[in-house]
């Protein structure tokens, strides 16, 4: 009976997990996106979505004639729309010069770049500037699963290169085709991910975040670049369009109005950056809104196939709410499709009005807008503007004025539901419950996209210490050539003259968060206000900037760990207090030790107890942890060794940083070291001598109690014993005039005096797990390249006995091309 029960309670037991699994994979399939970077090119001189948010609300309309460095539009013009070959509308939407690209830094070489697409260019620059905006240097992005899903397709500068003399040569094709662009976004950024081209006309761009959503719940990237890009370098779609009747002569959207009589239309880019939300948590990222569902349809037969379809359009947006596990009522903002047609804006509004009329009211209304009343129709890129407008809404906490609108199109029948169009801004405060927003955009071929956005969730910013504000920080900037970082640091003196954020975290970005380039800038300086006016110098020309420039050579790194000597009451203590890197990784050295001993490193650190500092009990392990948590804070400023090496007691670190030692063997070997040299403290001296070890050794002969404990250069020998017969070996030298010098150590490592106590270390460090090295270390005690397996108990011994040969292996280091040696001590 007992084996029949416990048969059922192992099926009982499956089937509760086997649910578990279920719902964990349905929370997968609905998981919210957060967006982490955005990065634009817009009308009305709008680089960055700072510009965009401007421009929006203070209620621009960015629409212009078309300029001459385009077309003569005077070439084009004429009111009368059955002219073939000619244009009705004088306006459009522009970025401005699209003809300048720095081809160079994204490694294009000149003959590429004359037939490589603007729209490429923009992309890969908003690619870039995404990265920036997430705080993602490009060389943590490199062979990541980043994927690249965008709207996109063959622009008018392919029929340019076409009727070019040599057709564009061999560049031509994947220069101006839309998986071309994909293509190269993936190759210049090193990205492994799905690069996908999606053209589904002016539902484009939403599309292709559809599809980024999809990819990145179903785990197949870890990141997902998404966005949508449209120029217009020739008249003759505009041609094509004025002869269809869908252009507005006046060169706006005058959506919702009963004046609407077609778009105007405009071009840009805009690129997001993705994370599934659990990962952007987990990292830390800066979110500046969630994408909480999303769908895509078609619509299938209708009046005409280019006719909208109001019931697909119903069931688009039902579909993005299912999605996203929410309700009609949930929604507080729609940004619209919203073209400004005659025919387009009545069916929107009608689909608009039977999802959401039966849940909305007056104290909460569903309110409706359209970005291109500011910007105008930017076709394939039209839903990702749309998209930044809304989460621009949500941080900002209002919604931006609607343009253009003064009485309702008389076909738009509301019915009594409670859409409102803002014709001025309108505040958006957080609540409750989250605020959120949908966007639409519909393909003039049928398909359709809508998106459902939400506010980022709160994130807790770290508190500033009492007196971090005022502390004096190094900032580094970067840039690929001279002329680049001059440019770049001219940029830092109008940023920092308003900077919003903290001078904290404007130098941790900048240094950490940042791509770091061969051509590097660094300046010291405890607000932002210094740190403009030493710029403002630098760029200036003065010679007088405390800014320090230099140009990166491609150098392998070693870092040199230091033995006795290099401690100092209070070392540790500032570092421990701001840096929160050095302050997790010296907090698990004291864990560690502490179950050694009956003390705490913190509390040691802290103390100032200048007697009790002076015992190598103390201070010994007190530098190892002090280096170790110097060495995770210099990885995380992205500095990191290619090798390690430690002078004497430095080899524990040393050989803790390549891997042969673990933390807790590491703090064994050095508690029982330190604990041994307590018992000969007081009964040694050490004397540096101008000297090469067989110069000195005439002078050592007879000299029983002193030994020759290493070499730190090949002219200077260091010898250590009992401090009488050093103190005669100094005089004496000196009466030769021979020059040395007492080190401030009161015992004598390396020496006869440690002969004893090598057994003892040997005996007590039996157990500790030499493994293979995961980073090349080498031996001060053989001047070489050491296996990481061989440093056992016995070798430790050594380490403590033998004399160190500092100077061979610096000089084999840099025979084995290492020229860079970064000093990590107390």
């Amino acid at each position: 009976m007992s084996e029949e029960l416990s048969e059922k309670q192992r099926v009982i037991l499956k089937i509760k997990q086997l649910k578990q699994r279920i719902r964990l994979l349905e929370q997968e399939k609905h998981e919210a996106i957060a967006i982490v970077g955005m990065a634009c090119r817009f009308p009305g001189g709008v680089n960055d979505p700072k510009a965009l948010w401007d421009l929006l609300q203070s209620g621009t309309d960015a629409i212009e004639e078309v300029p001459d460095y385009r077309w003569n539009i005077d070439d084009y013009y004429d009111e009368d729309p059955s002219k073939v070959g000619k244009v009705y509308s004088r306006w459009g939407g522009f970025v401005g010069d699209v003809a300048s690209f720095d081809a160079e830094f994204f490694g294009i070489s000149p003959k590429e770049a004359l037939n490589l697409d603007p729209q490429q260019r923009l992309v890969l620059e908003t690619s870039y500037e995404a990265f920036e905006s997430a705080g993602y240097p490009l060389n943590q992005m490199r062979n990541t699963r980043t994927g690249v899903f965008f709207g996109a397709s063959h622009g008018d500068y392919m029929r340019n290169v076409l009727s070019s003399q040599d057709k564009g040569g061999a560049y031509a094709g994947i220069g101006n085709t839309a998986s071309g662009l994909t293509g190269r976004i993936a190759y210049t950024f090193g990205l492994l991910g799905p690069a996908i081209a999606v053209e589904t006309a002016c539902s484009s761009s939403l599309v292709a975040l559809d599809e980024a959503v999809k990819n990145l719940r179903l785990g197949t990237a870890d990141f997902a670049l998404s966005g949508g890009v449209n120029l217009i370098l020739s008249p003759d779609l505009s041609q094509t369009f004025s002869r269809a009747r869908m252009l507005s002569p006046d060169g706006r959207c005058k959506t919702f109005d009963e004046s609407a009589d077609g778009y105007v239309r405009g071009e840009g880019c805009g690129m997001l950056l993705l994370k599934r939300l659990s990962d952007a948590e987990r990292d830390g990222d800066r979110i500046f809104g969630l994408i909480r569902g999303s769908a895509v349809n078609q619509d299938g037969p209708s009046a005409g196939i280019t006719v909208p379809n109001g019931p697909a359009q119903e069931r688009v947006v039902q579909a993005a709410l299912d999605n996203a596990q929410l309700n009609a009522e949930d929604i507080d903002y729609l940004e619209c499709h919203g073209t400004g047609t005659e025919l387009g804006d009545p069916i929107e509004v009608q689909s608009l009005v039977k999802v959401f009329g039966p849940v909305k009211s007056a104290e909460h209304p569903l309110y409706i807008g359209s970005v291109k009343t500011n910007v105008g129709h930017l076709e394939i890129a039209a839903g990702v503007a749309g998209a930044m407008k809304a989460v621009l809404a949500l941080q900002n906490e209002t919604i931006p004025q609607h343009l253009h609108f003064k009485k309702l199109n008389p076909k738009i029948h509301l019915d009594g539901a409670a859409l409102l169009i803002p014709t001025e801004n309108k505040a958006w405060p957080r609540r409750e419950q989250p605020r959120r927003a949908g966007i639409s955009s519909f393909g003039f071929s049928g398909t359709n996209a809508h998106v459902i956005v939400e506010e980022a969730p709160a994130q807790t910013a770290i508190p500033l210490d009492s007196t971090e504000s005022e502390q004096a920080r190094v900032l580094c900037i970067s840039a690929k050539s001279e002329a680049a970082l001059s440019a770049f640091a001219a940029k830092y003196v109008d940023y920092l003259q308003d900077a919003p954020e903290s001078w904290r975290d404007m130098t941790y970005t900048a240094n950490l968060r940042r791509s770091q380039f061969d051509y590097r800038l660094a300046l010291r300086a405890s607000s932002p206000a210094e740190a403009q006016v030493k710029l403002e110098k630098f760029v200036q020309g003065s010679a007088d900037t405390e800014v320090y420039t230099g140009r990166l050579a491609p150098q392998q790194k070693v870092f040199v760990y230091s033995g006795s000597g290099s401690q100092w009451l209070g070392m540790g203590r500032d570092l421990f207090a701001t840096e929160a890197v050095f302050q997790a990784k010296f907090t698990e050295c004291d864990q560690i030790f502490q179950e050694l001993s009956s003390w705490s490193l913190i509390e040691a650190m802290k103390s100032d107890d200048a007697e009790r500092f002076k015992q190598t009990e103390v201070y010994h392990p007190l530098i190892l942890a002090i280096q170790l948590a110097l060495t995770e804070q210099l990885k995380s400023w992205g500095v990191r060794p290619e090798a390690v090496v430690g002078h004497s007691m430095g080899e524990v670190a040393a050989a803790c940083v390549a891997g042969a030692l673990s933390l807790k063997d590491a703090f064994t070997l050095m508690y029982h070291r330190s604990r041994l040299i307590q018992r000969v403290q007081g009964k040694g001296k050490v004397l540096s001598v101008n000297l090469k070890p067989e110069e000195l050794s005439v002078y050592l002969a007879g000299k029983v109690g002193i030994s020759i404990a290493g070499n730190n250069s090949p002219h200077v020998t260091i010898v250590a014993g009992a401090p009488a017969e050093i103190e005669a070996l100094h005089q004496e030298l000196a009466a030769k005039q021979v020059y040395s010098k007492i080190v401030t150590m009161d015992f004598a490592a390396h020496s006869v005096q440690m002969d004893p106590l090598k057994a003892e270390l040997v005996q007590a460090v039996q157990g500790i797990q030499a493994q293979a090295t995961k980073l090349p270390m080498y031996s001060t005690m053989t001047g070489e390249k050491i296996s990481g397996e061989t440093l056992d108990a016995t070798y430790w011994g050594r380490n403590l006995r033998e004399p160190f040969e500092f100077a061979k292996t610096v000089e084999r280091l840099s025979a084995d091309g290492y020229h860079v040696f970064v000093e990590v001590g107390g």
